[in-house]
């Protein structure tokens, strides 16, 4: 199979039941654990560095009268957030404690321009997981325009057809994590090829694609300075007209 092909979640477990010595057309126990190998080897892959392809750029826009919002089904994680839009003279709504927010608000219900917030689950259920709600002190007596960044969450591969997250530039590092699996049941004293070319070869060079793949920056200050992409000072950043093709 060519290395940059988009291995399915098919294709993983297939592979795996062959390097255990099994039948690629298996059934029964034997299809369940090699697709129990597969995502416990996916899981190891999606922590085994901070991808850029799990960051996203989220933007929400505030209702008169409403507090809380609902954050994106994928949502796992708030990397950086929430900043008013470039065109406002205002900056960063600044994040403290739920039990703050709903102080604030048991004392007063005043409304205005939100400059708290606060992050808490807003249920569970065993097909989606847990959901994420956002709730803001003031409650906002508008629309405001507010961005932010955030991690999303991964489901484990169902679906036959099921692509890892990366898509064909860490294929072969997903599949190398799902091999190494099958591997540390080796007899003592058989070389483990794929685990030697993981970790030796394939996760870092998909480090290193993912680093290249990154933007070089978010955007200037207004003093001309670069802000690199890793900053934390998006709500300082001047997107007015300036070269940002370097």
């Amino acid at each position: 199979m060519n290395p940059t092909t988009k291995y399915s979640f098919s294709d993983l477990f297939k592979d795996v039941l062959d390097l255990s010595g099994k039948s690629r057309d298996s059934s029964g126990d034997d299809l369940t654990e090699a697709k129990r190998i597969v995502n416990h080897a996916y899981r190891k892959f999606l922590i085994a560095h901070d991808w850029s392809f799990l960051k996203m750029q989220g933007v929400l826009v505030t209702t008169s009268g409403d507090y809380d919002y609902d954050l994106p089904d994928d949502f796992a994680e708030l990397i950086d957030g929430f900043y008013y839009s470039p065109d406002d003279s205002h900056k960063k709504v600044i994040e403290t404690g739920i039990g703050t927010i709903l102080n604030l608000r048991s004392m007063s219900e005043s409304t205005g321009r939100p400059y708290l917030f606060a992050i808490r689950p807003s249920g569970y259920d065993a097909t989606d997981g847990t959901k994420w709600e956002v709730l803001f002190k003031y409650t906002p007596n508008g629309e405001y325009e507010l961005l932010y960044m955030y991690r999303i969450g991964v489901d484990v591969l169902v679906n036959d057809d099921d692509i890892p997250v990366g898509g064909f530039d860490h294929a072969p590092t997903v599949r190398n994590f799902c091999l190494s699996e099958v591997e540390k049941f080796f007899e003592d004293g058989k070389v483990q090829i794929h685990t030697k070319e993981l970790y030796d070869i394939l996760l870092p060079q998909s480090i290193e694609k993912d680093k290249n793949k990154r933007p070089r920056s978010l955007g200037f200050l207004r003093s001309g300075e670069r802000v690199p992409y890793d900053s934390n000072r998006v709500g300082d950043i001047y997107f007015g007209d300036v070269n940002t093709s370097e």
